[in-house]
């Protein structure tokens, strides 16, 4: 064995030193796309009691479930489902506008069912129907319409589907059908399709996405999987209806709710989780909740309870009870929180007023 000179023995340490600190500043020695966990801890360790909620903006729509931000979080957009309109609210300037309208410039690839409108770039909107028809079939129902934001124009997408899920770089846009998943690009080509997976959210980072896995067209035994690039897919856990991603890549939260039919756990609470895919761990967050949706600036977990508005940072959790939201959703800056509050008292009362609010979110 050769044995180091004093020289080569210092030069040798120096080396590893060096290394040890690129390594610890962030220089490269990441696993995957994760982040250090260490940015949690960073946070304040009462983030989640005097994390606040500031009323920015509620306006009444007739029938809004599912706002959605813009990619620089200077817009909302909203559906009007049953009349037949698209709405969107600019952050600047505090006010709203209609940029499709169906009584008055009906597209017929979409007809009146406006619903669950997406942002495609800053200033592009898709909105699909409420239901997706079939990954092979089509009618007047199921087309997407993409809605120009600066010139409220609309013409048909090319695909046919529900809940667009648009990637994070804008490239590619996931659709729902009734038997699987539609891919498409940013221009309405469609890519690819995938059987019997629903419910896509896309990562943060790349172009992988985890979704739900039925056994059959009603929903039972759903499995929470994530799908890659080359379309190798992963099984994670069972029994999960609702899932969100980490900004960070880190992980994903998903709501378990034992075996019943996705429909039933639309209406219903189940037991929220944590799963870290790095260590493989997975946290407990609440025994009663869905929706969860992450904040960014801080880091928490929101969550729709029975009572309240939850958030959580994994070690601690809060019910704000004064606030009952349903379909939360969190600017990509973190900034903002948006939510819609039925008339009815049901958070999913369709075919009434909802109040549409936006809050800013931050510490006292």
């Amino acid at each position: 064995m050769t044995r180091l000179n004093p020289t080569s023995l210092v030069s040798l340490l120096v080396t590893l030193s060096l290394l040890f600190l690129y390594a610890c500043s962030g220089g490269g020695f990441n696993a995957g796309d994760f982040r250090d966990r260490a940015d949690r801890k960073a946070l304040p360790k009462d983030v989640v009691r005097s994390l606040k909620l500031t009323k920015f903006a509620s306006f009444t729509s007739n029938d809004s479930p599912s706002p959605a931000w813009s990619p620089d979080s200077e817009r909302l957009v909203y559906s009007e489902q049953y009349p037949g309109r698209v709405i969107v609210f600019d952050l600047v300037s505090q006010s709203s506008r209609t940029i499709y309208d169906a009584s008055t410039a009906m597209l017929p690839d979409i007809q009146y069912n406006v619903s669950q409108p997406a942002f495609l770039g800053n200033h592009s909107v898709i909105t699909t129907g409420l239901w997706g028809g079939s990954i092979n079939y089509t009618d007047a129902w199921t087309g997407a319409i993409l809605s120009d934001v600066d010139n409220s124009t609309s013409k048909a997408f090319g695909i046919s589907g529900s809940r667009a899920q648009v990637s994070a770089d804008g490239d590619r846009v996931l659709f729902e059908a009734s038997d699987g998943l539609i891919l498409s690009d940013g221009s309405g080509q469609r890519l690819d399709t995938y059987p019997n997976l629903y419910y896509a959210r896309w990562a943060p980072q790349g172009r992988r996405f985890a979704a739900l896995r039925y056994a059959n067209y009603m929903g039972e035994s759903p499995e929470l999987v994530i799908v890659d690039e080359d379309k190798q897919i992963e099984k994670l856990e069972a029994g999960v209806f609702q899932l969100a991603w980490d900004p960070t890549g880190a992980g994903l939260a998903y709501i378990r709710a034992g075996n019943r039919t996705v429909f039933d756990a639309n209406w219903e609470f189940g037991s929220l989780s944590y799963y870290e895919f790095e260590t493989k761990k997975t946290t407990a967050v609440a025994s009663q909740a869905r929706s969860p949706v992450f904040g960014v600036a801080p880091w928490v977990l929101f969550y729709e309870t029975g009572s309240g508005l939850g958030i959580s940072d994994l070690n601690e959790s809060r019910v704000m009870r004064d606030l009952r939201l349903s379909n939360i959703t969190v600017s990509p800056d973190g900034q903002y929180l948006s939510g819609v509050t039925a008339a009815s008292g049901s958070p999913y009362g369709y075919y009434g007023a909802m109040d549409v609010t936006i809050y800013s979110i931050g510490l006292e």
